[in-house]
């Protein structure tokens, strides 16, 4: 299928790799859903859902983890979502937790609250961020928080 991308047009291009990065994400086969968003990127660098898979990819997908690198990604998200003046829970998600697994967790904590709040005016709340938010919990020492956030992750 993507061997015959050269016959696609642009927006079809584009298409055809988020699609299979996706597939790639859902088969857990992360170096080619690397590989495939890092190609969509070459042709439409601000493509947002890209850089947010990208970002989960390096903080949980890919072994060994690299928090750094998911940094980059999930800014450069983020950045994209304010200049747009969208408040997006999942961008926000991501954001956060990759802050708090590169040591930032205030922030991390707080973006990831937002993402909560935003989240509960649309699709309700959201089991990873619960997650994400419990384990931010566990690292500032806040047990009873972070029992309740992953009681909720588990409902």
């Amino acid at each position: 299928m993507l061997s015959e991308s050269d016959k696609l047009n642009p927006r079809e291009k584009e298409t055809a790799l988020s699609v299979a990065g996706q597939v790639y994400m859902l088969a857990l086969d992360f170096k080619k859903a690397d590989e495939t968003y890092q190609k969509l990127l070459a042709i439409a660098p601000n493509d947002q859902a890209s850089l947010n898979n990208l970002a989960c990819l390096w903080v949980d997908g890919m072994d060994p983890a690299d928090p750094a690198k998911a940094m980059t990604y999930s800014k450069k998200a983020m950045e994209l979502a304010q200049k747009a003046g969208i408040a997006d829970a999942n961008v926000m998600d991501t954001h956060g937790w990759v802050l708090v697994c590169n040591q930032q967790v205030d922030e991390g904590i707080n973006l990831l609250q937002a993402s909560l709040e935003r989240a509960s005016l649309g699709r309700g709340p959201q089991m990873d961020t619960h997650y994400h938010l419990g384990i931010a919990m566990l690292k500032k020492n806040r047990g009873a928080e972070a029992l309740r956030e992953l009681e909720k992750a588990a409902r």
